[in-house]
């Protein structure tokens, strides 16, 4: 049974990573703001804080307030949250405020080691285009 609800996680997490290689296949890089035709995509997305702190005596959690601008709630498909452990923030850790908001706060809680630095950086994805903010670096206890 426990090999069974593993199994379904991991499906689970595949689904969802899947999902978002392709709507972001045509991503831009982090500080372009421009389609591949050169034209501005709308919008903009900020990491307003990031910290990371021990939530139980074996777990962890990395909290990230984002805030998007320049664009309306209908506009908004995703806003989010990426990163790992190296410098260019790509990684397993993913999560998502979902569409039609402008701010909230994102968690990372699974996947997390101890004493390791890790870098992310929030994207909004909206009808024009997928933007990604400066990239920030947070080290858990």
């Amino acid at each position: 049974m426990e090999y069974q609800i593993k199994k379904a996680n991991i499906l689970k997490s595949l689904a969802v990573l899947t999902m978002i290689c392709l709507s972001c296949s045509g991503c831009n890089k982090e500080d372009d703001m421009s389609d591949s035709e050169g034209a501005k995509i709308k919008g903009s997305v900020t990491i307003t804080s990031i910290s990371a702190q021990r939530k139980t005596t074996t777990g962890l959690q990395i909290n990230v307030s984002i805030k998007a601008s320049g664009v309306s709630t209908d506009e908004v498909r995703m806003l989010g949250a990426v990163g790992g452990t190296t410098s260019d923030a790509e990684g397993t850790l993913w999560t998502s405020l979902g569409g039609g908001t402008l701010s909230g706060n994102a968690k990372f809680v699974t996947g997390l080691k101890s004493k390791t630095t890790y870098y992310v950086k929030a994207f909004l994805q909206t009808t024009e285009g997928t933007v990604y903010s400066p990239i920030k670096s947070v080290t858990t206890p």
